[in-house]
């Protein structure tokens, strides 16, 4: 369920579906990412906690997959961050453009704290600030990996999901 699928014609100019498109990447990247065992029980509750900062069309499809889907047999619980203080901790971590820096930068300080799977879909977001993130290529929606900045947080990405991802590297002074 990883392949990228064409996503709108060329007409268009604009990808459609791609709130769903996202959340089910972000899914699959719960399943293809291994966790150090401290976090694993992140937030005590032994669910899989997916965390989303600020507002974005692709909390709808998420909740949707949050009620009818695990990762690795754990049911998924969506934590939604609308301001620094409702930082918790959590396995995966989506940070959508467009949110107030100050606040993101805020949360992804707290974050690094811990072996969170950093996700976002600004341009170079993978190189500059997180793990993994989103980009568009020839209508088709894509993914870059900063594998050594994930290994650095303690996460094994599966050999099958950087196969898929462009890998990008870290960039120095960020």
């Amino acid at each position: 369920m990883l392949a990228n699928p064409r996503l709108a014609s060329a007409q268009e100019g604009v990808i459609d579906r791609e709130p769903e498109i996202k959340a089910a990447y972000l899914y699959n990247f719960g399943r293809y990412v291994e966790w150090p065992a401290e976090n694993v029980s992140a937030g005590g509750s032994g669910a899989f906690l997916i965390g989303v900062v600020g507002d974005t069309a692709v909390l709808t499809p998420l909740r949707t997959i949050a009620a009818t889907k695990k990762v690795a047999g754990r049911p998924i619980t969506l934590v939604e961050m609308k301001a620094a203080a409702d930082y918790r901790p959590c396995q995966l971590l989506f940070v959508p453009s467009g949110q107030d820096p100050e606040m993101v930068k805020s949360i992804l300080k707290k974050a690094r704290e811990t072996a969170t799977l950093v996700v976002g879909e600004e341009e170079g977001f993978a190189a500059r600030q997180g793990h993994i993130g989103f980009y568009v290529e020839q209508n088709n929606m894509k993914f870059e990996i900063n594998s050594s900045g994930a290994e650095k947080s303690g996460l094994k990405i599966s050999s099958k999901l950087l196969s898929l991802g462009r890998i990008v590297g870290e960039r120095q002074g960020n």
